[in-house]
């Protein structure tokens, strides 16, 4: 059996970017917003320079670019990037020398390094006017104005810990928050140099780059600069969403490969751009939670963005170390190309490889 639906697009409703979750409104701050994406299972806005909306908007994956099960966007040999909105929002910027850009990112490693946020032309020749980048432990963002780069260092990444930031900048100065806080500031002499398109772009743009690994969330873009009292609101505001969010369970488990559904080559997807493939394994060690079957179905990635993954042709009788979600807990793959025609018992619920084992030697194993 196969089971097919549309691509999930990360569709723009006309309405006020008011997203709630649990009575805490994000982003805090309304006055001056362009750009608001709080995840890939909420409703994303953008707005022109007139202040129309702007609809059927959406983030692309690139490479490896996946959606975690609450909806924050993985980035790791590949990412995301919006370009039906760049030249929206260079319009927007073109004339502009105040903006406030803020985010969450999590980073796997303090060894991290690469883009994490940039806007731009990732593709062009001009590049990222704005770039948010890891260097080993350290967070670093610069600016090209018409003076020259600026570039300042925040604090200390901490993996696998959301962490919020914010920058703003006016004709005067450029302030980078880290937490609600600000961490470090420098006088602005020229004017950004604000490519047309802006597009934002979420990690590198191929899976050939292994590039910064983590998750993005919580996208805020303004034509304005913030105040301290403002940036200090924005992080108020998410964090809550974060806190709100239910906690998902998670499965660890050594399992040889029994029997794989049917994969579909990328021409055979068309117009899908990525699939998954039900494999079955026999439980050998339940190393990390509770199972009591002795079969799994578990739910991997054979193609992303139209590429066949190698971990497509692995061996029946391989023995596997599995990082486990249920399939149902991760709502993001709803929409998905998914092969299960051998599964025979539908009484066993499906798993998602939410620990990316069929990345692997694209990306380093790691439990999520």
């Amino acid at each position: 059996m196969f089971r097919s639906t549309c691509l999930m697009a990360l569709v723009v409703l006309l309405t006020l970017p008011v997203l709630s979750v649990e009575g805490a409104p994000w982003p805090a701050q309304r006055d001056g917003l362009h750009l608001a994406f709080q995840d890939a299972l909420h409703p994303a806005v953008a707005y022109r320079a007139d202040g129309t909306p702007i609809p059927g908007w959406r983030f692309d994956a690139m490479g490896l670019g996946r959606v975690r099960h609450d909806g924050a966007l993985l980035s790791g040999n590949g990412g995301f990037e919006a370009p039906s909105i760049g030249p929206a929002m260079g319009d927007v910027f073109a004339h502009s020398t105040t903006f406030t850009l803020s985010f969450a990112f999590t980073s796997t490693s303090a060894e991290n390094s690469g883009n994490i946020l940039g806007l731009g032309d990732l593709r062009g020749p001009k590049g990222c006017w704005l770039q948010v980048a890891q260097e080993s432990d350290t967070l670093h963002v610069s600016l090209h104005t018409s003076s020259g780069e600026v570039r300042l260092a925040g604090g200390k990444v901490v993996p696998e810990k959301s962490t919020a930031v914010a920058f703003t900048c006016d004709e005067d100065v450029f302030v980078f928050y880290q937490e609600g806080r600000e961490v470090a500031r420098h006088a602005v002499t020229g004017a950004p140099q604000i490519t047309h398109p802006t597009t934002p772009v979420i990690g590198q743009a191929t899976a050939d780059v292994t590039g910064w690994q983590g998750a993005v969330e919580g996208i805020a873009l303004y034509n304005e600069r913030l105040s301290l009292e403002a940036v200090a609101g924005l992080h108020t505001s998410f964090t809550a969403v974060q806190k709100a969010r239910l906690p998902v369970a998670t499965l660890a488990l050594r399992g040889t490969l029994r029997e794989k559904s049917s994969i579909l080559a990328p021409s055979e997807l068309a117009p899908y751009e990525r699939g998954l493939t039900v494999f079955i394994y026999d439980v050998e060690e339940v190393l990390d939670g509770v199972y009591g079957k002795k079969t799994i179905y578990v739910a991997h990635w054979t193609v992303l963005d139209r590429t066949a993954l190698p971990f497509a042709a692995v061996p029946v009788g391989s023995t596997e170390t599995l990082y486990l979600e249920l399939f149902d807990d991760n709502p993001q793959l709803e929409s998905e190309n998914l092969s299960d025609d051998a599964v025979m018992d539908f009484t066993i619920p499906y798993y998602y490889d939410a620990g990316g084992c069929s990345l692997r030697a694209l990306l380093p194993e790691k439990k999520p």
